[in-house]
């Protein structure tokens, strides 16, 4: 898999955090269709951060929800997509820290 913007990284471990802070697990096989339960050793898996961890991520998230243009992702999106991507990030953010 290929990193190409580390906003995106940002956003799914969020997403990814938020998941662990609900249901307390991640069931690998609900986020990937293509994967059967025979090929994956442990399929629910708990993620956690440390207290450092999630105010950078905390940080990360508001801060391109409120100023996107500033990253180079901004290059390759249009203003709709990146306002989407935007609110995103603030709703992930809010559903995760507040």
């Amino acid at each position: 898999m290929a990193l190409g913007f580390a906003i995106d990284l940002v956003t799914d471990l969020a997403a990814l955090l938020l998941e662990c802070k609900v249901n307390g697990t991640l069931d690998l096989l609900a986020l990937d269709d293509s994967l059967d339960a025979g090929e994956v050793a442990q399929p629910v898996i708990a993620i956690a951060a440390a207290p450092e961890e999630h105010r950078l991520i905390d940080r990360t998230l508001a801060d391109f929800a409120a100023a996107p243009e500033r990253y180079d992702i901004s290059e390759m999106m249009g203003s709709e997509e990146l306002a989407e991507m935007a609110g995103v990030c603030d709703r992930l953010r809010r559903e995760l820290y507040e």
